[in-house]
């Protein structure tokens, strides 16, 4: 079997775990959401948003990027057979996040009242203590995360962050029910991070080892501090579009239009967030460790074969989840969301993004695990910087949809703008002509698909739960309809089986194999 195939099997099987473990993620946030919104106060609201700022930039500034450097170091040295490398590397991370998180704590006890007045708890000072405990495990938990990922345990890391946000949503939900407010949901983080954390890091130091050392401090840092500007950037991008719509916003809208305007965006801009995540975060935190694995024990030549089958399966599953909803949404949300159903061409425009995310986590992984940490910033701010005019540009006239555009050109530039750096090393190439058969099966299922849902418009479906069948079966028929369109245009290659074969349980595989061969019409 072809080894680069059979890796990028691996690590997109490790990427399965964690896209399961995002999708339950979403799922439980979004109930929280609902009870938040039953139990909660618009002040109860802001103080919790004020808390949520400063739990965010806690955790963005203590951690200085080492939970992305350790990845790549102790993979690296892993591979090599250098465990004492990567157990001084680990150690270091450790022993660096331990010092910056009794400044970090120091600090923000020291500014308590400076922060209180400045976000205005006038009323919540009670969320304080609560707050600093939650902060001292976010960073650990991180860090932990980050050596997990280095060791490729990508089903345990999988069931560290699915413990943490289980605790987290039903603890906060629980208390909330109780009548306990933003505290409860406070509570709920302590345990959480706490046993994240605890977990995390407990199975590094059982496989790593640990040692009282900062022998590599020096690497270490000269790796992850451009990675943590990358970071930073990535962070200031959520939230970048909402305020360029209050910035750029026409003078001639009222507050009260200006509200509701900036509200439809923002539940658009969070639900394409999820469906983006699902389709980033799961292939960034296994390809990033596979990537530097075979760095570390083959080379270049390792790394750009993975890299490119990585690239082939990852855009064919991400190219449709982009454009098949540009004709799933609009009914959906006409008939499900009323109310929202302006917001429905920047839903649309922001779906269109998944394929550019999935490949701009692909790229940084790749660029991540060869050390070109410096790359990736300039990758992002090139990203930011289109982001920004882009939106200067057109929020004027175009308003959510000029927002949503902005984004879409901050996603699409950052992924060119990676790809090209990586592809300074001639080895990285991307399967163009796979990459084009998919783009013109998602379309000609998507124009199929309008077929299928203007005949289900013209039918009558009552009650939540029978349209959200009808468009659960829309969205499977339109997949199908890919996949036997990928057959007739010759996508499928003899590599896939083996691709199959690797990723697939071995029970399901045998069968699955089957209709793929149908469908490839390769018959042994």
């Amino acid at each position: 079997m072809n080894n680069a195939v059979r890796e990028a099997a691996r690590l997109g099987r490790g990427a399965t775990y964690l896209y399961l473990q995002t999708l339950l993620t979403i799922l439980l946030t979004v109930l929280l959401f609902v009870v938040m919104i039953w139990k909660l106060t618009p002040q109860d609201f802001g103080a919790f948003a004020a808390v949520s700022v400063i739990y965010m930039l806690f955790q963005c500034l203590t951690s200085i990027g080492v939970h992305v450097g350790v990845v790549r170091f102790v993979a690296e040295h892993r591979a090599r057979g250098e465990s004492h490398l990567a157990r001084a590397y680990a150690s270091t991370a450790i022993n660096i996040v331990l010092i910056t998180i009794a400044v970090g704590l120091c600090t923000t006890l020291l500014l308590s009242h400076v922060i209180i007045s400045f976000t205005r708890l006038y009323g919540y000072e009670y969320l304080l203590p609560p707050l600093l405990i939650s902060l001292l495990f976010s960073t650990p938990m991180q860090l932990g995360y980050g050596l997990v990922q280095s060791l490729q345990d990508f089903s345990h890391l999988a069931v560290y962050r699915l413990t943490d946000q289980v605790l987290r949503k039903l603890i906060g939900i629980s208390l909330l029910l109780l009548g306990y407010g933003i505290f409860g949901v406070l509570v709920g983080w302590i345990v959480g991070d706490g046993t994240a954390a605890l977990l995390s890091i407990l199975h590094a130091v059982r496989r790593l080892g640990y040692e009282a050392t900062f022998s590599h401090i020096r690497a270490l840092l000269a790796f992850s501090l451009p990675a943590y500007g990358a970071r930073i950037l990535t962070s200031f991008t959520i939230f970048l579009d909402r305020i360029l719509l209050w910035l750029f916003i026409p003078a001639w809208m009222t507050a009260p239009l200006v509200r509701a305007e900036v509200g439809v965006y923002t539940v658009m801009a969070t639900a394409a967030g999820f469906v983006i995540d699902l389709f980033s975060t799961p292939f960034f935190f296994a390809f990033y460790a596979g990537f530097a694995q075979e760095w570390g024990a083959a080379g270049l030549e390792s790394v750009a074969g993975v890299f490119h089958y990585g690239s082939r399966y990852t855009l064919t599953v991400a190219i449709p989840a982009a454009i098949l909803p540009t004709v799933i949404a609009p009914p959906a949300i006409a008939s499900l969301l009323p109310s929202y159903s302006r917001g429905t061409a920047a839903l649309v425009i922001l779906m269109l993004a998944i394929a550019a995310a999935a490949l701009l986590a692909l790229s940084n992984s790749a660029l991540y695990a060869l050390g070109r940490s410096l790359d990736v910033l300039v990758a992002t701010g090139i990203g930011v910087l289109c982001y920004f005019t882009t939106g200067a540009l057109l929020i004027p006239n175009l308003l959510m949809n000029g927002a949503a555009i902005a984004r879409f050109v901050g996603y699409v530039v950052s992924a060119l703008a990676a790809a090209l750096l990586l592809h300074r090393r001639r080895a990285f190439t991307l399967d163009g002509s796979g990459i084009l058969r998919c783009l013109v099966a998602a379309l000609a299922a998507t124009v199929l698909t309008l077929a299928i849902v203007q005949a289900t418009t013209a039918l009558t479906f009552a009650g939540l739960v029978a349209n959200l069948l009808v468009y659960g079966f829309v969205t499977l028929a339109g997949l199908l309809l890919y996949l036997v369109i990928l057959s007739l245009i010759r996508f499928f290659r003899p590599e896939d089986a083996e691709f199959l074969q690797a990723y697939l349980p071995r029970r399901i595989a045998p069968f699955v194999i089957r209709v793929f061969r149908f469908l490839a019409r390769q018959r042994k």
